[in-house]
């Protein structure tokens, strides 16, 4: 769309203006937003940045160092031949009080005994104040189930698709970026820990528990608040975060940290005692208490689930009926969407993690879905309907499997088809 209001005008000649990179900038991002890998069988060692291959000496070592472009290179024990990249890079400026946000995006393409080839693409510039988005101009992102790329002419973009089309989260952000004052004085330094800058800033200037998880360095539950659908978990147990903080105890895995503290709370335990929302393993404690909870349901309650099953199972019909029948796959991955109770049960116990303890088929935002490799269920999966992103994907004791990006992958290239069943169940309910 060719810019219309004045403002429009305004923010259009200013991107025109700060569009460009020098080749120092590039170098960096090249150098610390790719991973720099060498392929290594029992022969050959290849470095995938320059190409440069040598007889291998050490089998299975973790790094070398490439004897022609002198890199420090990962050591991957393999035999493929090729490898793909897709990372984004931030750039942050500030022009006349507006926050601006430059994306970038690197695509790296390798074959081993051959030099990397590197593709370097301006994408999307972001404009907001502390309270609002302005614009957003850029390329045109297309989204296929099988491709994900930028075309076009830079444009300004519908502000409607922005959430999932045009606000990348970058891998790094460039040293030297400048950012508005309210966001340095709220916490921000210069990492944005795995969120858009627009998610992150937004949250700590307008909720002021973003901001104390910020600048506790709680980075894994500052993204559950900022941008995931069980944002509303944090404030429930915000007493518990508060004991977190003052104990130095930091959660890591604030998915799974939550779905302890459902746990606990369902077990009656003190949910502001150190001893129970500090644990030591979280995994093992979270683990424990499944079990715990999956053995006292089917020894004391069967006939009680039994009756339950019954009318979760209507439940959950009357509400992702439409979903039933949802699949896509790509080679021997594919996914599924659960269309009973009892296949929460199987995943559950195949996978030995809450999915059933902790009725996910009752949670009206979440769409679960079973990934399986030739047939074998490998990984289950959250697809948030609101913010049209997948949550989580946890395989056997909550851990990703090893097809964990295929799989994640694979439903966002499909999320159009998610999106639009769901776009058409919200206008037959209005």
């Amino acid at each position: 769309m060719r810019p219309r209001t004045k403002q429009q005008f305004r923010l259009y000649g200013i991107s025109r203006q700060i569009m460009g990179v020098s080749n120092a900038q590039k170098d960096w991002a090249l150098d610390k937003c790719l991973q720099h890998v060498a392929f290594q069988t029992s022969k050959t060692t290849s470095c995938m940045d320059c190409g440069h291959e040598w007889r291998t000496v050490h089998i299975g070592q973790r790094h070398c160092v490439c004897g022609s472009c002198g890199r420090k290179l990962t050591v991957q024990v393999t035999r493929k031949k090729k490898l793909e990249q897709r990372e984004v890079l931030a750039i942050l400026d500030v022009q006349e009080d507006i926050q601006i946000v430059r994306l970038f995006e690197i695509r790296s393409y390798h074959r081993a005994g051959k030099k990397a080839n590197i593709c370097f693409i301006e994408a999307v510039h972001q404009f907001f104040t502390e309270d609002r988005l302005l614009e957003v101009i850029g390329l045109q992102r297309n989204l296929h189930w099988n491709m994900d790329s930028f075309s076009g002419d830079f444009q300004i973009r519908d502000k409607h698709q922005f959430s999932y089309k045009y606000d990348l989260c970058p891998t790094r952000v460039l040293p030297g970026s400048r950012c508005l004052p309210v966001f340095i004085r709220n916490g921000f330094r210069s990492s944005l820990h795995g969120l858009s800058a627009y998610e992150l800033f937004t949250a700590i200037v307008n909720d002021s528990r973003a901001e104390t998880l910020l600048k506790a360095r709680q980075y894994s539950l500052l993204r559950v608040k900022a941008a995931n659908s069980r944002r509303g978990m944090v404030n429930r147990y915000w007493d518990s975060v508060k004991i977190c903080i003052r104990n130095r105890y930091t959660v890591k895995d604030a998915l799974t940290w939550l779905d302890y503290l459902d746990l606990l709370s369902y077990f009656r335990k003190d949910l502001r005692n150190p001893k129970y929302v500090c644990p030591p393993n979280l995994k093992v404690a979270h683990n424990r208490l499944v079990a715990k909870k999956r053995n006292q349901e089917r020894r004391r309650e069967i006939e009680r689930i039994r009756i339950d099953l019954e009318k979760y199972q209507m439940e959950y019909e009357k509400s992702k009926r439409a979903f039933f029948g949802v699949e896509f796959s790509k080679g021997s991955v594919s996914v599924k969407v659960l269309e009973h109770i009892k296949e929460f049960m199987e995943e559950g116990d195949i996978h030995s993690h809450c999915v059933y303890a902790n009725k996910y088929f009752r949670k009206h935002d979440s769409l679960v879905l079973s990934a399986r490799v030739n047939g074998k269920p490998v990984e289950t999966v959250e697809v948030s309907l609101s913010a049209m992103k997948v949550v989580q994907a946890r395989g056997y004791r909550n851990e990703p499997s090893e097809y964990h990006n295929q799989i994640v992958n694979l439903v966002n290239r499909n999320m159009d088809r998610i999106r639009g069943i769901y776009a058409h169940e919200e206008r037959g309910t209005a």
